[in-house]
């Protein structure tokens, strides 16, 4: 509908549709034969049709403006929420590369744990062979002296 294109049933003391509920100042209590709308304020306030109409646009512009502040304000935390998010997620794959990287190095310290203990038994098998070698030499030639 258009600014100043209503019937006169459409303003018959009744407001045209509950929409406007949550606005008591701009409730329309009667309407005059003269083109205009009496508001209920205190005092009474005798307005125009027209300007009843604008003061309703007014309000509903002003309502939609709030919505979309708050529209705004409810993104810009989604999006510190988000960037939050990624962080953690971040935080948790360095992590996980660190503990990877600690295992990693982990078990190549284990591997040449073990390897050292292998040389180790070799040596160790190796010097009691050489000592009963030497052993088995000496006694073979003090027994052939």
């Amino acid at each position: 509908m258009q600014r100043g294109s209503f019937t006169q049933s459409e303003w018959s003391g009744q407001e045209p549709s509950n929409r406007h509920r949550d606005k008591p100042f701009l409730t329309q209590s009667s309407v005059s034969p003269t083109n205009t709308v009496i508001v209920k304020e205190t005092p009474p306030l005798l307005i125009s049709r027209d300007e009843y109409l604008l003061a309703l646009h007014d309000v509903e512009v002003s309502r939609l403006k709030e919505k979309l502040r708050a529209l705004h304000l409810k993104n810009e935390g989604l999006r510190a929420e988000l960037a939050l998010s990624e962080a953690r997620v971040q935080g948790l794959l360095t992590r996980i590369a660190v503990d990877s990287a600690t295992r990693a190095t982990a078990v190549k310290h284990a591997e040449w744990r073990v390897i050292t203990e292998v040389v180790r038994g070799l040596l160790a098998a190796l010097v009691v062979s050489l000592f009963a070698l030497f052993t088995y030499i000496l006694l073979t030639t003090t027994i052939s002296w």
